[in-house]
């Protein structure tokens, strides 16, 4: 999930005037199964759109016997193939809102995933749904957070739940205003008592949107400002058919505008359905902070700079949520607060996002530090993702990068703010101090150690090598305005695509389970740098930064047979190799033995391939197209193999 990935949040389809345009009507093979294209869909709209469920495994109640998972990838899947009984025992409850486990697993039914890219495979009804089926969504937990993230209560925020804003570190994350090109906050809430985007019905969206938009536009001062229903909504009385072509391209430029789902991970989910019935965008007048309503949550506001200021950002969203929640509480005919745990934190949709529900990322121009495998091992080493930025066309900005926070989990806001502005800042100062003398002072910290997210058996480790000096770079101008904002509407683009594939609300889980399964094969082994390095240039990670195989590894024979094999298989036939030469020999003649050789070589060539062979495959895939400049065709094979559910060997 990083520059090169597919989308997830929006699919696979072509941007059309900034969003992305629907997708179209599937195969019946698509499908978990056949005889679900037997029902009734309305054919207005893409499937997953309208008012109809997703085609595939139901919504409502789960059938008595759980479905063959053994093509299935996701934790979800896993979960229950491991133990059959926890479906038998779960399949059965329901919330108090009428949430049952059926809705649920839908996503991770109907989607079989790819081996090398776990998602989670479920989502959350409501906010009881982390409770009533506990049993599966503690297990979901701990995969994305960690096994000991359950074992201490979530680090609570103040009693109202807003942080507390005098907690922020006061540090400048860039005193000269050359090197953070822009800076975001985004935080997902959902209402108490009414079911989240999976589960919901008609009504309860539009009384989400009443609620929301009521205390929205209440707001003074400078977070004043509008509400945008999305095109084709007819919910919002004031602006009935949604909001204005002209506001819908403004929104897009300035990269406030979330576009409909077209990824089957989304759509099976339920989140589609109705659109774009009572969804839109609030923002304030400066455009410096936006709420979209009945997005993927009830809520989710983003707080924009196009500078360095993230602590400037926490605070817009702080004072707009603190302002929402008292107008929730000044209401008695509605929600009267946010979904919470003591144990969980702020509940959402997705147990990815459990916690804070908070993401904070800035990106950075530091072209000398972009070219050090130092920065990786940093920044994973404080719990800090980092990856390559792209521009609004989605060309990789060349010294330019991203770095965001992992955790959710047991860390509170404010303590997340300041883990992101306190290292950025230390980034900023290293390179300015490679600009001036060549010193690289993240090298003096460096660790090779890959952080996977557990469980994983230990990986050995290859010697730290020093890198040589680099000789200082000609001072980078600062980028101007235009720019910067091309960059900050990539920012939220990208992460828009980013969204779905893993059930999350970050980038950063698609490549933390990406690292796991490259690292790990089926049997435990290491895989070699092979895919590690085709992984990682996909990903804009340097392959020294991801590479857990030293050179030379056992494991490492292993790959590169494994490619040989795929080479051979996929090499043209030569003429007495062709099936109808073999079948015109006749027995007995001197050519027996070499047409029998060749029948050999064809029957090789049509086994299917072994797990090590299928990532072999697919990384030499990787690394042809990387080099061919077909980096977009390539993935789009590889996402293909994801969303369709096909095996390894098909």
């Amino acid at each position: 999930r990083a520059s090169a990935r597919g989308s997830s949040r929006t699919g696979g389809g072509p941007w059309v005037g900034g969003r992305r345009s629907l997708p179209k009507a599937r195969p019946a093979s698509y499908f978990w199964s056949a005889a679900a294209m037997t029902e009734c869909v309305d054919a207005s709209k893409p499937l997953g759109l309208g008012p109809d469920e997703y085609p595939g495994f139901p919504a409502d109640s789960c059938p008595e016997q759980l479905p063959d998972l053994s093509s299935h990838h996701s934790v979800a899947a896993a979960v229950l193939r491991a133990d059959p009984g926890l479906y038998d025992g779960l399949r059965g409850r329901r919330t108090p809102l009428g949430v049952g486990l059926a809705r649920c697993i839908k996503t991770g039914m109907d989607n079989r995933c790819h081996p090398m890219i776990k998602t989670l495979g479920a989502v959350a009804g409501d906010e009881h749904c982390y409770e009533t089926f506990r049993p599966l969504f503690d297990c979901l937990i701990k995969e994305r957070h960690g096994a000991g993230c359950l074992d201490r209560p979530h680090a609570a925020c103040l009693p109202s739940g807003v942080p507390a804003l005098d907690m922020l570190s006061a540090i400048p994350v860039d005193p000269e205003g050359k090197y953070v090109l822009s800076s975001q906050i985004r935080v997902a809430r959902s209402l108490q008592g009414i079911r989240f985007p999976p589960a919901i019905d008609i009504d309860e969206r539009r009384e989400v949107e009443r609620t929301l938009v009521r205390a929205l536009v209440s707001l003074e001062g400078d977070l004043k400002g509008c509400y945008y229903p999305l095109s084709g909504s007819s919910s919002y009385a004031p602006k009935l058919g949604g909001m204005l072509p002209a506001e819908e391209a403004e929104l897009s430029g300035a990269g406030m505008l979330f576009s409909c789902p077209d990824a089957s991970a989304s759509l099976s989910s339920g989140m589609g359905r109705h659109w774009p019935d009572a969804r839109g965008v609030f923002t304030n007048d400066s455009r410096s902070v936006a709420v979209w309503v009945n997005e993927e949550e009830h809520a989710r506001a983003v707080g924009l700079r196009s500078n360095g200021d993230l602590q400037g950002a926490f605070r817009d969203v702080v004072r707009l949520f603190s302002c929402v929640e008292g107008s929730l509480r000044a209401h008695s005919d509605g929600p009267q607060g946010f979904a919470c745990s003591d144990r969980l934190g702020f509940l959402t949709s997705s147990c990815a996002n459990l916690g804070t529900a908070m993401r904070v990322s800035a990106i950075l121009r530091v072209p000398l530090l972009a070219q050090r495998d130092s920065v990786a091992a940093w920044c994973s080493k404080r719990r800090l993702f980092v990856r390559g930025a792209v521009d609004a066309s989605g060309a990789k900005l060349h010294g330019v990068l991203e770095v965001s926070n992992q955790d959710r989990l047991g860390i509170s806001e404010a303590a997340t703010v300041n883990l992101v502005v306190e290292a950025v800042a230390e980034l900023v100062l290293a390179e300015r101090k490679l600009a001036e003398s060549g010193e690289d002072t993240l090298l003096q910290e460096q660790t090779t150690a890959l952080v996977v997210p557990p469980p994983a058996p230990p990986v050995v480790q290859a010697a730290p090598v020093p890198a040589p000096p680099q000789p200082p770079s000609p001072k980078q101008p600062e980028p101007p305005q235009q720019e910067q904002q091309q960059l900050l509407v990539a920012e939220v683009e990208e992460e828009e695509e980013a969204e779905l594939v893993c059930d999350a609300d970050d980038e950063e889980t698609f490549l933390a389970s990406v690292d796991a399964s490259i690292v790990w094969d089926v049997a435990g082994h290491t895989l070699g740098s092979l895919f590690v390095q085709a992984s990682c240039h996909c990903f804009g990670q340097e392959p020294s930064a991801c590479a857990a195989t030293p050179a030379g590894a056992p494991e490492l024979a292993l790959a590169a047979a494994a490619a040989a094999a795929v080479e051979e298989r996929e090499r043209p036939l030569e003429p007495a190799e062709e099936p109808s030469a073999c079948a015109a020999t006749p027995a007995g003649a001197p050519e027996l033995a070499s047409a029998a050789a060749a029948a050999a070589a064809v029957e090789e060539r049509e086994r299917p391939l072994e797990p090590a062979e299928e990532r072999a495959r697919l990384a030499a895939l990787l690394l042809r197209s990387v080099e061919s400049g077909a980096l977009n065709q390539a993935l789009a094979e590889i996402r293909a193999d994801l969303v369709l559910g096909a095996s390894p060997a098909s």
